[in-house]
């Protein structure tokens, strides 16, 4: 009653990574149920020397049971920033914002009628020279062949991200 179109679920995450500090973060695979609304908000700064490694993975309806999304939306904003020296703000590594619900589930330059998404940023300690950055997506597209769904690599200023959509979350 209080809200006829559904209330969207929210989770936010804040990491700010001190100098020198690398995170992994690789949860699960988000399970979005039919007509679930599901935003997740990932905020992340790093200070000179420090590394992220991101991912996410979600799968639109409990697939399983035979159940779609429907009406329902998933929105991911992710914001990578490296910081000064003196820790005040510098340069963005990555603003990254989507959205997957309604037409783009079927559409070609959406999820094409597949059910799982999934997203890994990887922003180095450092600059690449751009052969090792050049070698290391060549060596991450030759990995994917083969299998199930499509995947994109590209790089970042310092580091690099990988798309999946396909049917598997594996």
């Amino acid at each position: 009653r209080r809200a006829p179109r559904g209330s969207w679920a929210r989770q936010e995450l804040q990491v700010r990574l001190e100098e020198d500090a690398d995170l992994e973060w690789l949860p699960q695979e988000l399970v979005l149920f039919a007509d679930g609304l599901f935003q997740q908000i990932t905020s992340v700064e790093l200070a000179p020397g420090a590394s992220w490694l991101g991912a996410e993975l979600v799968r639109l309806g409990r697939t399983a049971a035979g159940e779609a999304l429907g009406a329902g939306r998933w929105r991911s904003d992710l914001e990578i920033r490296r910081l000064n020296r003196d820790g005040h703000s510098g340069a963005w590594e990555m603003v990254d914002r989507l959205e997957l619900g309604g037409e783009a589930l079927a559409d070609e330059h959406g999820m094409a009628g597949e059910p799982v998404f999934g997203s890994l940023v990887w922003v180095a300690p450092a600059p690449l020279a751009p052969a090792a950055l050049t070698a290391l997506l060549a060596a991450a597209r030759q990995e994917r062949a083969g299998l199930e769904g499509s995947m994109a690599c590209g790089a970042l200023r310092q580091g690099l991200v990988a798309r999946y959509r396909g049917p598997s979350s594996q």
